[in-house]
């Protein structure tokens, strides 16, 4: 690679897609991850172009990332492509890439963006690196809180925990020496997608029906909901009348012709009197009136969901216990180094009053000798990117990348080991990210083994009666061959919990016949 050839940066996420080059401050593009189909138009518009459609409503939206994996690829390309073409306006021919990618991502979609960046596009070199790890490399970058904590423990190791409410999921994410550990990572299955729908449900069934509204729906929840202190203070403020509830707020919908955008309407509680005032002295009178949707404990029970799912009917624990379980599940010596550095970022980190609440739950669960500190990202929804961009600029980036000819040599697994931590505290099970469930199940141990310090026991058997007889039978023919226990049956070879006489009584048995072995499952299976 020459030293011009320019590095995109792509933070590639399931909301929102930020785009830029290496070295920039901030991206030059961020722009919702989608491609947009308006019901009275013909052709297709890119997220970033949204602004060029008339009417929102009733909008066909094509995703290429669902749940946080990509799926549509074709549209993966279309985004990829306007990207360079136009917004970019580079020859990825002539460039490097570097591109996020979601913790515990499949090998088959690692293989499919790794055929994108390299087969189609003809990167010159190509880095995958995971976005928690690089919102935590940029966070460490602060020149304040590197002069501030200069003299911390977990500065130096490059140590932390790293919150992710995202658009599909909720990650907490522990990072030691600037890598995610991923036997640490919990994970909520619920994100601001789910938030948003959640919102579409409740104002469809009480005012508008909105559910096909779901970019007019997003914009509400961006600008009315907040995360609320006091539940119950905040319920019964609800329930005042319009003139003294200082929780109400009213969203103008668009028209399509005086309004082609959705607004909130200005608020006091005087303007809110003069407003009943007026509507009564018009009552009687034809005039067209806006379209308006009222919020009340809308505005606050939407992102409690947060820190308890089970109201939603998700059986998980909240953000709060998800951190402590992410950090619990680490080596007791990184604790200390843990809980002083809880970085938020994603959009759902940006409600108002999300650190404060975030706190207020978990410093309880936070043992008294730790210092427990949660702070929120410059840009929570740009900090992956600006991490990407740092490296991205360093000579780092040329250590870690994979050139085109190191992938058409070895293949395009080769380049993605080596860049992980490689501590596993589930015991090298790295299937997934266990859900953070209140309760341990079968179901996680599955994906991340036991948690720390659980129990393993041994099953019950749920074999029958008729079950047990047979395989009694086989046993007593096997011992009738000299087949002893405890040796592979096909093979001949001896287990190394049985070793002696009977493995070699066993070999000569299977060298004499090779075949009554076989015979003798037949019997079994067929009944005999």
């Amino acid at each position: 690679m020459g030293k011009d050839s320019k590095v995109v940066v792509i933070d590639n996420g399931g909301g929102l897609l930020k785009v830029g080059l290496a070295g920039s401050p901030t991206p030059l593009r961020v722009f919702p991850n989608c491609i947009l189909k308006p019901k009275s138009d013909k052709k297709s518009y890119t997220g970033d172009l949204s602004d060029e459609i008339k009417d929102i409503s009733t909008i066909t939206i094509r995703r290429p990332i669902e749940k946080g994996y990509v799926i549509n690829w074709d549209a993966t390309l279309e985004l990829w492509t306007h990207i360079f073409n136009d917004i970019l306006k580079i020859v990825p021919e002539q460039c490097c890439l570097l591109v996020t990618e979601p913790l515990f991502n499949l090998p088959s979609i690692q293989g499919s963006m790794d055929e994108l960046a390299f087969g189609h596009f003809k990167f010159q070199k190509v880095l995958t690196a995971q976005a928690p790890a690089l919102s935590m490399r940029h966070a460490l970058a602060d020149p304040t809180l590197a002069a501030a904590a200069a003299s911390a423990e977990w500065v130096r190791a490059r140590c932390g925990v790293v919150l992710d409410a995202g658009f599909s999921f909720v990650h907490a994410a522990p990072v030691y020496n600037g890598e995610v550990v991923e036997g640490g990572v919990r994970r909520i299955n619920l994100g601001g997608k789910a938030l948003t729908n959640y919102l579409k449900e409740l104002v469809s069934f009480r005012a508008w029906n909105m559910m096909d509204e779901y970019l007019i729906i997003e914009d509400v929840k961006e600008k009315l909901c907040f995360v609320s202190q006091d539940i119950k203070g905040d319920l019964l403020e609800a329930k005042k009348a319009p003139h003294l509830n200082t929780v109400r707020r009213e969203y103008v919908l668009p028209d399509g012709l005086k309004h082609t955008r959705g607004f909130v309407k200005e608020w006091s509680l005087e303007a809110v009197a003069a407003q009943l005032r007026r509507k009564r002295q018009e009552k009687g009178e034809s005039k067209e009136e806006e379209q308006v949707l009222a919020l009340a404990n809308e505005r606050f029970m939407v992102p409690e969901a947060i820190f308890h799912p089970s109201d939603i009917g998700i059986p998980q624990m909240g953000v709060a216990e998800t951190i402590h379980a992410a950090v619990t599940a680490c080596p007791p010596a990184l604790h200390a180094l843990m809980w002083p550095n809880v970085l938020c970022v994603g959009g759902c980190t940006m409600l108002p009053g999300f650190t404060e609440r975030l706190y207020r739950e978990l410093r309880p669960l936070v043992p008294e000798e730790y210092e427990l500190t949660i702070r929120l990202a410059d840009d929570p929804v740009a900090a992956a990117w600006k991490g990407g961009s740092e490296l991205a600029a360093s000579a780092e980036y040329d250590e870690r990348a994979t050139t085109l000819e190191e992938y058409r040599q070895r293949g395009n697994r080769a380049f993605r080991a080596g860049h992980r931590c490689s501590w596993d505290p589930s015991g090298g099970k790295k299937g997934g990210a266990r859900p953070a469930s209140g309760a341990y199940n079968s179901d996680a141990s599955t994906a991340a083994g036991p948690p720390p310090g659980a129990a393993t026991a041994r099953a019950p058997s749920t074999l029958g009666p008729k079950t047990k007889a047979k395989k009694k039978k086989v046993k007593t023919a096997l011992l009738s061959k000299g087949v002893a226990p405890g040796v592979s049956h096909l093979s001949g070879t001896s287990s190394p919990a049985h070793s002696g006489g009977s493995a070699g009584t066993a070999n000569e048995a299977a060298a004499a016949d090779p075949h009554q072995i076989k015979r003798i499952k037949v019997k079994f299976y067929s009944g005999q």
